[in-house]
């Protein structure tokens, strides 16, 4: 199944290296965004990247 995760280079509530490291754990179907100016809140800090990046996934 595609599965798409989003996170934030300047979180402060999770990881990013978490995000990374479970990206290699997972199959080819797995897409991994990260905004380079956004935290936690991707859809609020970020609107427009975080729509972009989910109607590229869902059309795909």
């Amino acid at each position: 199944m595609e599965t798409l995760a989003f996170a934030g280079k300047t979180d402060g509530a999770l990881i990013l290296d978490q995000f990374y490291d479970m990206e290699k754990g997972m199959p080819e179907t797995f897409r991994l965004r990260v905004s380079e100016t956004a935290g936690h809140f991707l859809h609020n800090e970020v609107p427009e990247y975080f729509l972009k990046e989910l109607l590229e996934f869902i059309e795909s």
